[in-house]
């Protein structure tokens, strides 16, 4: 059969010794139940499944960093209106020294 990769784990385990990277090995059980199948393997199959997995990890990766930012951001705000309203209170209590020594 030209073209498929018959024995997917062997394959990917190779790629992953010959490039020295653990990360091949991360999908191998996910990577068998999608594309599970006794044909074989298209190489574009399996690229596309390690490309959509890794979109989908971006995916995550942004919705964690823009939660963390939002987190980050509220607590700015929290601190901007706690600064506020203590400069709101020490206004007052100059303004009622000031009308004292005016007394």
């Amino acid at each position: 059969m030209k073209g498929k990769i018959k024995h997917l784990d062997e394959f990917i385990k190779f790629l992953s010794v010959a490039a020295n990277d653990d990360r091949y090995l991360e999908y191998l059980n996910i990577i068998n139940e999608d594309l599970d199948r006794t044909e074989g393997y298209d190489m574009c199959e399996v690229l596309d499944f390690y490309i959509n997995k890794g979109i989908e990890k971006g995916k995550q990766l942004e919705h964690t960093v823009m939660e963390n930012e939002i987190r980050k951001a509220e607590a700015a705000r929290e601190k901007a209106e706690a600064a506020r309203k203590e400069a709101e209170r020490r206004i007052t209590e100059l303004e009622k020294e000031l009308e004292l020594l005016r007394g």
